[in-house]
């Protein structure tokens, strides 16, 4: 399996401590990390578990940060196994998530299989704070590495994840294999991963948004999916419409205060269709942070659609 890191020490400890527990025997399996530059304690973690733990670790630092593709293709390039399975850091697998996602995978010679991926138990409550992030899957649509599984061949057919890319190249990596080598994604959800509920601030959010700048360009490789992942086929979140309806009213309302009324379609949007939290009082509390969250993912989907000419807000 090959796991690519920057700057989770502690979780990557706890990622190798729960490969440890794999139902498939350790002898099995190897375990590949690429550390991508990083500046904590990463290196020491590494060091120990090949020092003194029971799995085979092979491992490789990158000079200096340059993201999860590049990171997982200098993975792909020192592992030795015919299957590679993908996690990242912040994951805790099931005892049995090994063993189900290549089961899984042997069930056919032309398919790669997506495993399911869940809010540990224990950071539910965390989802309900209006500026966490949390990722769950379950169907085989987007391609997470968090949770995947590929023969080795197939990877290397397509050439293996797109350098350029800093987010969004695990669909980008699915699709390829799907479209150029027909290869089916299937949902194994026994292959079962958790993935931590980031809780952070506002800032954090924003920061986060602001990295999915690459997103068209994927949609450039694969025009296809613009009716299945964009919404009416122009915007990345169902919020957008009515945000930016929000953002002419506010722009207009220095010379025509009742414009303001055109706020109320996102308001009503984010009270009642899409509210990231709960309650009332908590939901229009969040509502300013909210709107600046959707203005930032509105504003990142126009950079990246001038970098990479594709219209999308």
């Amino acid at each position: 399996m090959v796991v690519a890191t920057h700057d989770r020490a502690g979780r990557l400890r706890r990622l190798l401590d729960a490969l440890e527990e794999q139902a498939a025997p350790a002898s099995d399996f190897e375990v590949v990390i690429v550390d991508d530059a990083s500046t904590d304690q990463t290196p020491e973690v590494i060091a120990g578990a090949t020092a003194s733990s029971p799995l085979t670790v092979r491992s490789c630092r990158l000079a200096r940060n340059s993201g999860p593709a590049v990171a997982r293709n200098a993975g792909i390039e020192i592992s030795t196994a015919p299957i590679l399975a993908f996690i990242d850091d912040d994951c805790v697998p099931d005892a049995d998530w090994l063993a189900a996602g290549v089961a899984g995978l042997e069930r056919g010679g032309d398919i790669f299989v997506v495993g399911r991926t869940a809010v540990p138990p224990d950071q539910v409550h965390l989802t309900r704070e209006p500026y966490s992030r949390s990722l769950t899957v379950d169907s085989a649509e987007f391609f997470e590495t968090c949770n995947i599984f590929y023969r080795r061949a197939d990877i290397e057919a397509v050439g293996g994840f797109d350098d350029a890319l800093r987010t969004g190249e695990d669909t980008d990596l699915g699709h390829r294999v799907r479209d150029e080598l027909g290869r089916r994604p299937v949902f194994e959800p026994a292959a079962l991963v958790y993935h931590d509920v980031r809780a952070g601030s506002l800032r954090d959010a924003l920061a986060d948004t602001a990295k999915w700048v690459d997103l068209p360009g994927v949609l450039r490789k694969h025009p296809i999916t613009r009716s299945e992942y964009l919404h009416h086929g122009v915007f990345w979140k169902r919020s957008h419409p009515t945000a930016i309806l929000a953002m002419a009213g506010i722009a207009l309302s220095p010379l025509r205060w009742f414009s303001l009324v055109a706020v109320l379609p996102w308001v009503r949007h984010r009270m009642l269709v899409e509210p990231r939290a709960p309650g009332l009082r908590r939901r229009l509390g969040s509502l300013p942070g909210v709107f600046l969250i959707d203005v930032t993912e509105i504003v990142t989907m126009i950079r990246g659609g001038i970098r990479y000419r594709r219209f999308i807000l």
